[in-house]
């Protein structure tokens, strides 16, 4: 049966085509002035050439950065659609970078990202991109126990004993969880079909992942591992670049456990408002840093990494035909 469309039902389409690029570019360039305005005036805008190198090469990561993430989501994607190409993947990356600004848990990352895939496949990619941000959670909280571990013997931690070992409970408790949920995901498909077949969500998502194969799982944690690299060498490069001292074994650990306590608060508000500040205040007052020049970093990390690709994404979403 063939269905038609009106001119009535198409200009509809139309209407809501653009009215959804008119509220994604307010929500993106709001917030970010907002962000800027609230949080902008840590930084000095000055800086010397030495320091400009330091961020300059902080920026040109950036592609590596994204690259790695996009061909992450590609090997998963590939699973049920052997044609998707790397520049799809990178349009999916910064659409969804976009879209994640501005919203809780940076959610609209998905949505950004199913942008590009086609109809009938929205579902499995949906859960393909669940698993590839649990694949970056496994690693971040793989090296952040390492360090919080160091950090514990060295005791440089500044929490009661009782906060100490919570905190060392929840980020082993939730790695042995997403360990277990790659390891035995086809075990888990068969106990939820058996036991709980009203529970279709998870069924779906469940199914959906049976495709991944563990080869392609290894791949995407090794990808995980270097984009956790990445991350890293632009955090302690732009630290630097902002006046930070210390040897390069103390910004390491101060970034692992910035990127640890932060993963244990999944559910921060809009785009992580002050969470992120936070931490990093906390962390660095362990290592003697001042609360000034640890939330001038972490917001120019947020700057580099969040806000150009979302300025990249914000013009690739206007331009996109709905």
């Amino acid at each position: 049966m063939e269905v038609k469309f009106n001119s009535n039902t198409l200009g509809t389409k139309a209407f809501l085509g653009k009215a959804m690029k008119v509220f994604v570019t307010f929500g993106t360039l709001g917030f970010v002035f907002y962000k800027i305005a609230h949080e902008g005036h840590s930084l000095d805008w000055s800086f010397s050439l030495k320091e400009s190198l330091l961020i300059g090469i902080a920026i040109l990561l950036l592609p590596f950065n994204l690259g790695l993430e996009a061909f992450k989501w590609q090997i998963l994607q590939r699973s049920i659609d052997s044609k998707f190409s790397f520049s799809l993947s990178i349009k999916g990356v910064l659409m969804g970078a976009c879209l994640a600004l501005f919203t809780p848990n940076r959610l609209g990352d998905y949505m950004g990202r199913l942008m590009v895939i086609k109809k009938d496949q929205r579902w499995e990619s949906g859960s393909f991109i669940l698993v590839n941000r649990l694949s970056q959670m496994l690693i971040t909280l793989f090296l952040g126990i390492v360090a919080w571990q160091l950090a514990y013997q060295i005791k440089i931690i500044d929490l009661s004993l009782a906060w100490t070992h919570f905190i060392n409970l929840i980020s082993i408790s939730s790695f042995l969880v997403l360990a277990a949920f790659f390891i035995f995901k086809k075990y888990l498909y068969r106990l939820c079909v058996q036991f709980f077949p009203d529970f279709r969500i998870i069924g779906k998502i469940l199914s959906s992942l049976q495709s991944i194969h563990n080869k392609q799982l290894l791949q995407v944690c090794g990808l995980a591992l270097m984009r956790y690299m990445v991350f890293s060498a632009q955090y302690i490069l732009l630290l630097y670049a902002l006046g930070a001292e210390g040897s390069i074994e103390k910004m390491t650990l101060l970034v692992l456990l910035v990127f640890l306590i932060k993963s244990l608060a999944p559910l921060a508000s809009l785009a992580e408002l002050g969470i992120r500040e936070a931490v990093a205040v906390m962390v660095g007052g362990w290592l003697g840093m001042s609360g000034i020049l640890a939330t001038t970093g972490a917001f120019s990390l947020y700057l580099v990494n969040l806000v150009l690709p979302a300025a990249i994404g914000l013009i690739l979403i206007y331009r996109e035909k709905y």
